[in-house]
């Protein structure tokens, strides 16, 4: 089990239920986020007179770095909008790890519904 999370096993069915139910209010209710890293670089500009073109460091510039389909893309933020960026990334990591607490404690039901014999159907309504 991975230890960044409790082992589901000690807690009993009402306690997961109601953890489960607290980590799914807690969640923020807002269809923003993004998923990525904001990366900071320096790139050249391609004009001749500029100093980066004489071998200077490059002009800085952030980021946001995704996965599309497998390939990787770079967007340009603008240097205003790097906060807001980085706390969408942020929301979108809040989300990704309730889902996984969530699974996880889902998986334990399942496996208590299997070990008590508990039908499926009788899908536990129980937030």
């Amino acid at each position: 089990m991975n230890n960044q999370y409790p082992d589901w096993r000690r807690l009993s069915t009402t306690d997961l239920l109601a953890h489960r139910a607290s980590v799914f209010a807690a969640l923020p209710r807002t269809p923003q986020g993004l998923r990525g890293s904001v990366v900071f670089k320096h790139t050249r500009c391609g004009k001749t007179s500029c100093h980066c073109a004489r071998g200077g460091p490059g002009h800085p510039h952030h980021y946001l770095s995704s996965t599309v389909q497998g390939r990787t893309h770079l967007d340009h933020i603008p240097a205003d909008w790097t906060d807001w960026v980085q706390a969408q990334i942020d929301l979108y990591r809040q989300w990704q790890r309730a889902v996984v607490t969530i699974t996880e404690i889902n998986r334990e039901l399942f496996r208590r519904r299997i070990r008590d014999g508990t039908d499926v159907k009788q899908e536990d309504d129980r937030q």
